[in-house]
């Protein structure tokens, strides 16, 4: 039976506390966030001080990062922080990790742009390591460490899952290759999605792990399918003009991308087509099930605009998927 996460309810802090008290009340598996910098609407760029604060507020619901971008980050640092976090949280840290694929995260810190892959790999195989609670030396392409104990360990065991994103056969292949999970990315449509979910199998496989596959899904659900139209639809164009700009989507299964001109060209249903689960709650619970049954994904992460409305969403299609 797949497990169902929010991702990333916005406001202040006592909101986002009050929204992931709410969850954990409805029966949600988990509450994560993602990571962005120098931006107004990112509240709480340091996920991990965020994720300690709420671990404070919740009892059961599992927290995580999806993603929080490694390659900004000492290794050993972020492996004593995400370690502080997982005992605070008696174990139920998820700590997703990904490349960026935003210039301005890397400006941000002054860290080369193209380093990205190499920090990243380097800096799970030391994460790996300074979780054993051993004495290791780490000599990487970007890191160099030398007889060196971290502490404390993590409460979970052997560590916290380490969930990899990935948006490319590369990616999939990596997460495969290094992670305890793949993590989609929310926009690339189903054809894109089923690919990726190949190579990354194909790599576990390689690598002898058990593969994990975890969905990310805008969710536009309401009573009514005009209702959430009217609710979501300006938000969500705008949301992927935004990916447009930044040369999100991958030609490849989205020919469409090469034939327009400017981002107002962009439309609402352009963008629900075998993408977005979108609707009334019949609409969406039988959406979301396609998926599952189409990616074999284990874990589906719900991207809900604005201020969610939790019990909803949970009562009327969380539940309905669980049976």
């Amino acid at each position: 039976m797949a497990q169902f996460s929010l991702f990333n309810p916005t406001g202040d802090f006592e909101e986002v506390a009050a929204a992931t008290s709410r969850a954990e009340e409805a029966g949600f598996d988990g509450v994560l966030f993602g990571e962005h910098h120098g931006s107004p609407q990112m509240r709480f760029p340091q996920l991990l001080v965020l994720l300690a604060g709420l671990a404070a507020r919740t009892r059961r619901i599992r927290l995580g990062t999806s993603i929080l971008l490694s390659p900004l980050y000492d290794p050993v640092h972020l492996a004593e922080a995400a370690a502080v976090v997982d005992n605070i949280s008696q174990g139920r840290l998820i700590l997703g990790l990904g490349l960026g694929y935003q210039p301005e995260d890397f400006a941000h810190f002054g860290i080369p742009m193209r380093e990205r892959v190499s920090r990243f790999e380097d800096g799970i195989e030391v994460l790996r390591r300074a979780w054993t609670g051993e004495r290791f030396s780490f000599h990487g392409k970007r890191y160099r460490y030398d007889n060196i104990e971290v502490h404390p360990r993590p409460v979970s065991d052997p560590h916290p899952p380490l969930w990899l994103a990935a948006w490319s056969d590369a990616g999939a292949a990596r997460a495969g290759r290094l992670g305890d999970a793949f993590v989609t990315d929310p926009i690339q449509n189903l054809g894109a999605i089923r690919q990726f979910g190949e190579t990354y199998r194909r790599s576990t496989e390689t690598a002898g792990r058990p593969p994990r596959i975890v969905l990310m899904r805008e969710l536009l659900c309401a009573p009514t399918r005009s209702e959430a139209h009217d609710r979501y639809a300006a938000g969500l164009v705008a949301t992927y003009r935004y990916y447009w700009r930044n040369n999100a989507f991958n030609a490849d299964f989205e020919p469409w991308v090469t034939r327009i001109q400017s981002e107002g060209e962009i439309t609402f249903d352009d963008m629900i087509a075998d993408r977005v689960i979108f609707g009334s709650a019949d609409d969406c619970a039988g959406q979301i099930e396609h998926w599952l049954r189409e990616t074999g994904a284990e874990h589906v992460q719900l991207a809900v605009p604005g201020q969610p409305d939790i019990e909803f969403i949970a009562s009327q299609v969380v539940q309905r998927l669980r049976g």
